[in-house]
């Protein structure tokens, strides 16, 4: 990875306002779902350098006499070509190419990433509208349901329901008219804030 990656983190938060660190460790446990779902159950550690912005995977493997799983041990002749340093029961890490994970793989992490970014796009949303309750909003009514009296508002960044038993009585609602709303409630849901 280089360092669009680092100014791409960068802008994400200038745009979104989701902290940079934040995305970075999202990254990290993409890149370990990635090279487990690549390599099987091996164990991995990756290095994140903001300041050369680099990326490194690396399988850290056992050091051992006689190896009796390949997925996490290596014998001490095969270590040292590695690093001359290693001894028996010492840990080796063998750095790997991101570059050559196959598709399914990048499409795991690339979930991973997606799933991260919504998770801190909702939390933020959560806050803003917790700051919020027991104040008076602008509102756009989008639909009214015909068979509870609810409305569905749109508030800017995200839709809130004004239920029919909270409704100023005799008052009417019309689709693309602006109301004032009061927040009286922020549910966490799995779709975003209620």
């Amino acid at each position: 990875m280089n360092k669009e990656f680092f100014e791409a983190l960068e802008l994400l938060e200038k745009e979104k306002g989701i902290p940079k660190e934040y995305m970075l460790g999202k990254v990290e446990a993409a890149l370990i779902t990635a090279f487990k779902r690549e390599r099987g159950g091996s164990n991995v550690r990756v290095l994140i350098d903001e300041n050369k912005k680099e990326v490194r995977v690396y399988e850290q493997m056992t050091v051992v006499e006689e190896v009796t799983d390949p997925m996490t041990e290596i014998t001490l002749e095969e270590a040292k070509t590695h690093s001359k340093r290693l001894g028996i029961g010492d840990i080796c890490e063998i750095e790997q190419k991101t570059k050559a994970y196959g598709r399914i793989s990048a499409q795991t992490a690339k979930q991973v990433i997606i799933q991260g970014i919504r998770e801190a796009e909702r939390g933020m949303m959560i806050k803003e509208y917790e700051s919020k309750q027991g104040e008076i909003i602008s509102a756009t009514v989008e639909r009214i349901d015909t068979n509870t009296g609810n409305v569905v508002v749109n508030t800017g960044t995200s839709h809130a329901t004004l239920l029919s038993s909270e409704q100023i009585p005799g008052e009417t609602y019309t689709p693309d008219t602006q109301i004032k709303v009061l927040v009286t409630e922020v549910k966490k849901e799995t779709k975003g804030p209620l």
